[in-house]
């Protein structure tokens, strides 16, 4: 199954599940990754977080049951993961402006979301230039911060991230642990399925620890390479959205869910993304 086709039976298993248990591991395996990178891949796809989505085209179907059924509203509430009429009122009122008992008066105004479906265009006007490399089991050494995938409010976080990098000069720290002077980015999956680890570190050279510092070991990989060009560089967010929406649909690659890494050098970042080849499977 290709990247596009996934990520729809995804969505066609949610939708399908909005009044039963969603489970978020089998809406993850059409895409063959780990939940936590799913959820991370839809923030960014879509600009909502996976929850967020599921809640409002739960409310959205909700209210056309109460327009369109005779069901009670505590039912209905039930029916949708909602353990009491006071929760669902909360939440039907922060979406649709109105309780679920006056979703049934005739003129009332309601708020839809649609489905979401996927259909990725590859522009043309832009090419992505990338590379295929193999790449050994790296210790890097560095600060580990926890990041939230909802929404894209991630990539906000990561900017403030590096802006404290910066004014505490971490780097002066980190460069005494590695024999080279490169800066490197490696988010990892988390435990907590809305978060990811996000590490800014040095490739470690071995030497005795006397910082509060955490090593990161990551395993061989295949990895996609690619150069930020110098027009993306002042927002890499973007930049790696098109490797979403552009390159990966387009190719016979998908991500493995391992670590992702970017390096900072002089001439610009470099972006290397786990993959391996969807002929394999």
């Amino acid at each position: 199954m290709d990247w596009q086709s996934g990520m729809n039976e995804a969505i066609k298993y949610i939708e399908d599940n909005l009044d039963k248990s969603i489970d978020y591991e089998v809406a993850a395996r059409f895409i063959c990754c780990s939940v936590g990178e799913f959820q991370r891949i839809f923030s960014i796809l879509t600009g909502v977080s996976l929850s967020e989505y599921i809640r409002r085209r739960k409310l959205t179907v909700a209210a056309c049951d109460l327009q369109y059924s005779d069901e009670k509203v505590i039912d209905i509430a039930f029916k949708y993961g909602y353990d009491s009429h006071a929760s669902f009122t909360r939440a039907f009122r922060k979406l649709h402006n109105t309780t679920p008992s006056l979703a049934r008066s005739e003129g009332v105004i309601l708020r839809t979301y649609p489905r979401i479906s996927f259909n990725f265009m590859v522009q043309g006007t832009k090419e992505i230039d990338y590379k295929i490399e193999e790449k050994d089991s790296i210790t890097f050494i560095g600060i580990n911060r926890k990041m939230s995938t909802k929404n894209k409010e991630h990539f906000h976080s990561i900017w403030l991230f590096w802006r404290e990098f910066e004014k505490n000069r971490m780097y002066d720290v980190l460069k005494k642990y590695s024999d080279e002077e490169l800066v490197y980015a490696v988010s990892t999956r988390c435990d907590e399925t809305s978060s990811f680890n996000y590490t800014a570190c040095v490739k470690y050279n071995g030497s005795p620890i006397n910082d509060n510092l955490e090593l990161l070991t990551v395993k061989p990989q295949t990895y996609a390479v690619f150069n930020v060009p110098e027009q993306d560089e002042s927002n890499i967010g973007c930049f790696i959205e098109r490797i979403y929406n552009e390159w990966l649909p387009s190719t016979k690659y998908k991500l493995t869910g391992d670590a992702e890494i970017e390096c900072c050098k002089d001439d610009g970042t470099v972006i290397l993304m786990p993959i391996k080849s969807t002929l394999l499977d």
